[in-house]
């Protein structure tokens, strides 16, 4: 929940609420491979081997993938083939909610 208010120079004082949801992606990994679905609206997909914290050190880091909505079927993003290693996976939404994911493939 989220409370604005908004006061003017006449000090009249005007408070809107909001109910702010992040958005968030289901994430299912099995063995090499990462399943992203709920991605209505989605941004883009980041990932790179390591672990991050931010997007942006995702999208700097050695090897980093951008995946873009248009690459989904039928609403969901598939991941394939990641070799051996961590990784750091970031799911955004237009409206930037930020959903990250560290993994292991073994």
């Amino acid at each position: 929940m989220v409370t604005v208010a908004v006061q003017y120079n006449d000090g009249y004082t005007k408070i809107y609420t909001y109910t702010v949801e992040q958005k968030v992606p289901t994430f299912v990994q099995s063995n090499n491979v990462v399943t992203i679905g709920n991605i209505d609206d989605l941004y883009i997909v980041r990932y790179a081997p390591g672990e991050w914290t931010t997007s942006s050190q995702i999208k700097k880091a050695p090897g980093s993938v951008a995946v873009k909505y248009s690459a989904a079927v039928d609403g969901v993003i598939t991941v394939k083939n990641l070799k051996t290693g961590t990784y750091t996976f970031c799911v955004q939404y237009n409206d930037e909610s930020y959903n990250y994911y560290v993994i292991t493939v073994e």
